[in-house]
């Protein structure tokens, strides 16, 4: 992977395994993960990862399909968003959803699923179409995450489509941290055939 060498400059995560690694980090010495572990986990102030990982969460089998889970993580999404549109530095959360948590085991065991899918995806992820998530592109990115975490209520009704959430979140983060537009535009794609599927299945 070519990384992103003012990600690199900054401290930020520079791929999806150091992101996985963050988050089984948090899970090690507590029984129960919260919402600002996870959060802590990204760092308060590096935007991208903090979309990474709700996308992950609502993605991954056992914690995503907790009733509740995608519509808790995509209300995390657009408050991240919202406040780095803003411009604020330090992402602010209320403190109820601080507080709401998973047992670490559960945590754990999502990770270790996920290891595999992000080795690959690290190999094929590098700089390239930047135009797509930076300036214009990423004002698109914003509003597709918005709109995307907006509908999660309705996801939950609808199977598999808050999975599909996920991926799309996911991919938008990705493209985020490695810079990557390509997966950005692929992410976009996903995202409309997911509205597609909604509102087939709803009428």
């Amino acid at each position: 992977m070519v990384t992103n060498s003012r990600a690199a400059s900054e401290g930020d995560v520079i791929d999806l395994r150091e992101v996985l690694d963050q988050v089984d980090e948090c899970a090690l010495h507590t029984s129960q993960v919260s919402v600002g572990d996870l959060v802590a986990s990204a760092g308060a102030r590096t935007f991208a990862p903090l979309i990474l990982v709700p996308g992950l969460v609502m993605l991954a089998p056992g914690i995503g399909d907790i009733p509740g889970v995608p519509v808790l993580m995509g209300l995390l999404v657009i408050l991240v968003v919202v406040q780095k549109l803003l411009g604020r530095r330090h992402i602010w959360l209320p403190d109820w959803l601080r507080r709401r948590s998973v047992r670490a085991s559960r945590v754990h065991k999502t990770v270790q699923w996920l290891r595999k899918p992000a080795r690959f995806l690290d190999r094929w992820t590098r700089t390239r179409y930047t135009w797509a998530v930076r300036h214009g592109g990423f004002l698109v990115v914003a509003v597709c995450c918005i709109v995307v975490s907006m509908a999660t209520p309705v996801m939950e009704v609808v199977p598999f489509s808050a999975n599909l959430a996920g991926i799309v979140i996911t991919a938008f983060g990705l493209a985020l941290v490695s810079q990557d537009g390509l997966i950005a535009l692929g992410a976009m794609v996903v995202a409309v055939a997911t509205g597609v599927l909604v509102v087939y299945q709803l009428v």
